[in-house]
């Protein structure tokens, strides 16, 4: 069998950093876009054996839609990172062959298990390490990009967290934290068998992705918070967090008495519900839907499209702007549990800077969010929302411009599009 040849970065002093301008992008139609991340990356991957250079053009079009900063790892060691209004691409700093080599003798030497472990943890490992190829990082997380991994530190390379594990994609270490960075876990431990009787009590992962799923303990006093089995099954019986806010919102136990005291459900609800998606797993690492879903109704309360013109920015004293507030309905008339998206259909955006913005407050566990920049395009704004059987959850939506001084380039512009609602297997990008 030929050895497979390892992927080397491309030499990062030869090729310069290129910063492409959204406001510049945007003018461009799509198919123009296309074309000149092809064109770009065709140069920048000369004589490199690629895949598709359309796959990768995709994906920084999809960044440049994204409201968040974020950035994508493309093959050879290229990023594309896009901070505000630039998406800059460029290749990440090769390692230095030299220091690795001396470091990894200098370990070797002192034959010291716990030293080899940690830094081979924390220093060679891959970080940012996308598991389920959804362009999400999900494993070895370097959030502050020292090149040292803080959250679902993988130790030994099974593509599952070990350390540091974060609670339904938070990047917030919840479970087994190494409180003393020795690479070590010691506090708020998964699988935790408290009464010695071969079974797990506390932080249970039922189906082995790393994430815990049932009996979830989310500030380490050692009792259960959310996602509690009763029985010992596997399965979640109360408490179930819909929302990702740390707090139950189904079938809550509001007085630790392991019965229903708040939203309960019936019996055949709750087995209608997946362990592993109810529990902290992130979205790795299951096949199994979460839900089936019969019947979906949005309802808006005026026009469905929000038009927006002639808005004044909210620093400029004595003047008062005349925004409507939109609002919708989402019911569920099904006996099931619905996972639905919710989706910007924008007609016209001509908003020079990202200062036209708007925010969306939800009830019954809808979607809510502060103020984020309105998008130039058509794109998703919120995913994977879980709306009980026979429930509405209502949305209301406010728009401003946001004041930052003078700021003459918003003048005269409009913003026109509407919400659409979409089940999890109808919507792409």
């Amino acid at each position: 069998m030929a050895k497979k040849e390892k992927i080397k970065p491309l030499n990062k002093n030869k090729v310069k950093t290129i910063n492409i301008y959204l406001n510049d992008l945007e003018k461009l139609e799509i198919e123009e876009q296309e074309k000149y991340f092809e064109d770009m990356f065709d140069k920048i991957y000369s004589g490199r054996d690629i895949e598709s250079l359309r796959k990768y053009s995709l994906r920084c079009i999809k960044l440049s839609c994204d409201p968040k900063d974020s950035k994508i790892h493309l093959p050879y060691g290229v990023i594309a990172e896009k901070k505000k209004n630039i998406i800059s691409i460029k290749v990440s700093r090769n390692k230095n062959i030299f220091l690795m080599t001396l470091f990894l003798t200098f370990v070797s030497f002192l034959i010291l298990g716990a030293i080899f472990v940690t830094v081979s943890n924390f220093v060679f490992r891959n970080l940012n390490k996308d598991i389920d190829n959804d362009g999400i990082p999900d494993i070895n997380l370097d959030l502050n990009d020292d090149k040292i991994a803080e959250v679902n530190i993988d130790n030994n390379n099974d593509d599952k967290p070990d350390v540091n594990i974060d609670y339904k994609g938070n990047r917030k270490p919840t479970f087994n934290i190494d409180m003393d960075n020795n690479g070590v876990a010691d506090y708020n431990l998964t699988n935790q068998d408290i009464n010695n009787d071969n079974k797990c009590d506390l932080n249970c992962d039922v189906n082995d992705d790393g994430w815990p799923d049932t009996n979830l303990d989310l500030d380490g006093d050692g009792i259960a918070d959310m996602n509690i089995d009763k029985d010992g099954d596997g399965r979640p019986d109360l408490n179930f967090d819909m929302n990702n806010d740390n707090k139950c919102d189904m079938h809550c136990d509001t007085d630790n008495d392991l019965v229903c005291d708040f939203n309960c459900l019936t019996d055949d609800e709750i087995n209608n519900m997946d362990p592993v998606d109810t529990g902290s797993s992130s979205s790795v690492g299951s096949s199994r839907p979460f839900i089936k879903s019969e019947e979906l109704v949005i309802e808006y309360a005026d026009e469905k499209d929000v038009f927006i013109t002639g808005i004044f920015p909210d620093d400029q004293p004595g003047y008062e702007n005349n925004v409507p507030v939109k609002k919708f309905k989402v019911t569920n008339k099904s006996s099931l549990y619905i996972k639905y998206n919710l989706k910007w259909i924008v007609d016209i955006n001509d908003y020079i800077t990202d200062n036209f913005m708007y925010n969306i407050k939800g009830t019954m566990g809808g979607i809510t969010r502060d103020y984020v920049t309105a998008p130039k395009e058509s794109s998703a704004f919120a995913r994977d929302i879980i709306i009980p059987p026979y429930t509405t959850q209502e949305y209301e939506m406010n728009f401003k411009l946001r004041g930052v001084g003078e700021q003459n380039e918003d003048q005269g512009r409009t913003f026109s599009g509407h919400v659409e609602i979409y089940l999890n297997n109808e919507m792409g990008t």
